[in-house]
């Protein structure tokens, strides 16, 4: 029936019924054990009576038998359309179909109870929850009554459990989503909460959102004039989807170890771009990226249709660390943020120049140039909250750009950033930096790459499929830490890093070109657009100061490391501005953090009258209102140390 090798179980409980959320949990982590593929949904009765007629409506599809029910019909006329795309691009065999992809081998409405010894004995609150779990309502979301509030959390994947490793501790973030999903009732909106098993970006995602993704991507489009979405407006009607299966407004994601995996339908067959742009390509591929039309993924420029989700990306945390992190003065976090935009938007180039620190058997710094215009003269801007989820178009890029976007968070708070026009070397070098470069240059430069004209240190932690380790546990640099080099181009080049990330770098780089050479060879992906996101694996997508004065630069959290006051970071690849956010949502966006405090990093901003505008000194976070052009010339206020 299915395509997946494991037994695919649905679970499917209504939310009234939170109390056995911790059974639910326990079990489905069993089925894994198993070997078998678990989904979990606490939804409205409306919904899992929808679900479970889709199923019943794909397996009398997939073994021929007519069913006398209302909506039958359309949907065997819309899946007939979807296959005949599908054969085109060799996507199924012949005997096979798209409701393949629709139908659980098991549905489940109540589970054994479990044994539930850690809920009730080992798990500690710590104090500041119930402050947090409001912030996430009140602060991140400004969540309103009848709002459908979907929350994405993930269970133990195999290679957890088979590790065994206590570090994302999942089952903590049993009893956060409980609670915000209980404050959410209160508040009266509606609470969704989907379990899945991470896997990665490139990996088919589960059953259950193979139907629900691929439900609201159709959805959203049923007003394009093409044969599938129009037959699927009749199957949406004749069994009223927007009733029984509502799109959510609001989108919390707990990430753990992966990723939900792609969507079949807009892999292999695509969502077309709205109405009224004239092109067939670029397609959606992922069907909640074209309902939230994020700034990191371009299309979102092309199509002009306005968003209809927020979203917020959390990682699984220890309650303590999401409490510590989140628990947090955040008019005082926002106030920061927007001393670093302000500076930052009004000077053209950022460098940033560290000490030495000792990585394996070298000497590597942090030394490099954020560039910020444009060849035309507009200049980069930066974004002043990364956590603000209250709207779902996002206006300030929604200006910047001229075109509706959606607004994408991720929680804790605590940075300003910026897509960097070109990441290079600084424009004046000491005696010592010129001696330094010339000694990279000898041991790592030449080639295609050409000369290297800056370096960056990452000494905490990076995040790819997973979060990296760049430092040991002793806060000592040595072999696990990170240097990238850039050349004149603002191309990037990996100098050193320990084989685990090498390797790892290798495989996911070839996994995102494999995928948008099989698109572009199948026509869901225009030469163009090929070649660009070809060229966007070269450059740095973001450079980002940190603000959060309660993240701890912590080596096993990137979520929290990226936010911690002290630190900065970089991302390789893909960014958020229109001409540098790729059109996939599979396209890599790798963080990099960095110890500013340990480098002890001087971080200047030089405007076009040559003003010197002080951000960190030291590792330690300033605020300048006054240029300067040296921290013993500043008159007047002069920094304020604002960490």
């Amino acid at each position: 029936m299915s395509m997946s090798k494991n037994k695919n179980v649905l679970i499917l409980k209504k939310v009234e019924q939170l109390n056995d959320i911790y059974d639910t949990y326990l079990y489905a982590n069993s089925l894994i054990e198993q070997n078998q593929s678990p989904d979990v949904l606490f939804t409205t009765q409306e919904t899992i009576d929808a679900i479970r007629k889709i199923e019943e409506f794909s397996a009398a599809y997939i073994s021929d038998i007519e069913v006398q029910d209302t909506g039958y019909t359309e949907f065997k006329g819309l899946v007939e359309l979807i296959d005949g795309e599908l054969r085109k691009t060799d996507a199924i065999g012949n005997h096979e179909s798209i409701a393949s992809q629709w139908i659980h081998d098991e549905i489940l409405t109540s589970v054994p109870e479990q044994n539930k010894t850690y809920f009730k004995k080992e798990l500690e609150i710590p104090d500041g929850l119930e402050r947090t779990v409001k912030n996430v309502i009140e602060k991140i979301y400004d969540l309103q009554p009848k709002e459908n509030f979907l929350m994405m959390m993930p269970l133990l994947n195999r290679e957890r459990l088979d590790s065994k490793k206590p570090e994302d501790h999942y089952h903590q973030q049993v009893e956060f989503i409980k609670r915000i999903a209980e404050q959410s009732i209160s508040l009266g909106a509606n609470p969704i909460i989907q379990m899945i098993v991470p896997q990665k970006a490139t990996d088919q995602g589960s059953v259950l959102t193979q139907i629900l993704y691929s439900i609201h991507g159709l959805e959203f489009s049923k007003e394009i004039d093409t044969s599938i979405f129009q037959a699927y407006k009749k199957f949406s009607e004749a069994i009223n989807i927007p009733e029984n299966i509502p799109m959510p407004q609001a989108h919390m994601e707990l990430r753990g170890d992966g990723k939900e995996g792609m969507n079949f339908f807009g892999t292999h067959v695509g969502y077309q771009i709205g109405p009224g742009t004239g092109k067939d390509i670029p397609l959606w591929d992922d069907p909640l990226s074209m309902i939230l039309q994020p700034p990191y993924i371009g299309t979102s420029v092309i199509d002009k249709r306005e968003p209809a989700l927020r979203k917020c990306l959390f990682q699984t945390l220890p309650l303590e660390l999401s409490t510590q992190t989140m628990d947090i003065d955040w008019n005082k976090m926002w106030e920061d943020n927007t001393r670093i935009k302000e500076i930052g938007d009004r000077v053209d180039r950022i460098e940033v120049k560290g000490n030495l620190v000792d990585v394996g058997d070298e000497q590597f710094k942090s030394y490099f140039a954020v560039e910020l215009v444009k060849p035309d003269g507009e200049h980069r801007i930066f974004t002043k909250s990364d956590s603000n989820c209250r709207t779902i178009i996002d206006e300030e890029k929604t200006i910047a750009r001229g075109s509706p976007i959606g607004t994408f968070a991720n929680g804790p708070g605590g940075e300003a950033y910026v897509n960097p026009e070109r990441v290079v070397g600084p424009r004046e070098h000491s005696p010592a930096d010129t001696a330094y470069l010339e000694h990279i240059n000898e041991q790592y430069g030449g080639g295609a790459f050409g000369k290297i004209v800056g370096t960056y240190v990452g000494d905490v932690v990076m995040a790819m499929d997973k979060n990296y380790a760049l430092k040991d546990q002793d806060a000592s640099v040595t072999n696990k830490a990170i240097v990238i080099g850039f050349n004149e181009n603002g191309h990037w080049k990996l100098l050193y890093a320990p084989k685990e990330i090498t390797d790892k770098i290798e495989e996911l780089s070839n996994e995102f070109k494999n995928l948008i050479k099989n698109m572009n060879e199948h026509k869901k992906m225009s030469d163009n657009d090929y070649m660009f996101n070809l060229g966007l694996m070269k450059q740095i997508g973001e450079f980002a100061i940190n603000t959060n004065e309660k993240a701890p630069p912590d080596e096993l959290y990137l979520i929290a490391a990226e936010k911690a006051a002290g630190c900065i970071h970089l991302a390789v690849m893909s960014g958020y501005d229109a001409d540098r956010a790729g059109t996939v949502r599979q396209i890599p966006h790798w963080d990099i953090v960095g110890d500013a405090k340990r480098q002890k990093l001087d971080i200047v901003g030089y405007d076009s009258m040559g003003g010197q505008h002080y951000l960190m000194n030291q590792g330690n976070l300033i605020a300048n209102t006054t240029q300067a052009h040296g921290l013993d010339g500043i008159t007047g206020e002069g920094p304020v140390d604002i960490k």
